[in-house]
């Protein structure tokens, strides 16, 4: 899928967050610089903004590889995989 405007990005991210769930991985795929975290920052915040939390900075987390996110029940853990060189590197993540 190809999001041409940060509009598009910010109407996607609120439809796939009315249907994830427990357990759901959403992977995003892309070239540094392709909106990943743009996507990211806009369905956290939706989701803070619907619960009545005060929006959380979402910055990427190229240089510490994950950002965790509480919205009340919800916890959100944002991984960026890029630097991780082979696939058994996902296993050292916990």
């Amino acid at each position: 899928m190809e999001l041409k405007s940060l509009e598009d990005t910010q109407s996607f991210s609120q439809k796939i967050s009315s249907i994830v769930g427990d357990g759901d991985i959403i992977f995003l795929y892309g070239e540094i610089g392709s909106g990943k975290t743009t996507f990211v920052r806009f369905f956290i915040n939706y989701l803070e903004n619907k619960n009545d939390i005060e929006n959380s900075i979402i910055p990427s987390p190229t240089f510490n590889i994950v950002y965790d996110y509480e919205i009340k029940e919800i916890k959100i853990l944002h991984y960026d995989l890029y630097i991780l060189k082979k696939n058994k590197d996902i296993l050292e993540l916990g």
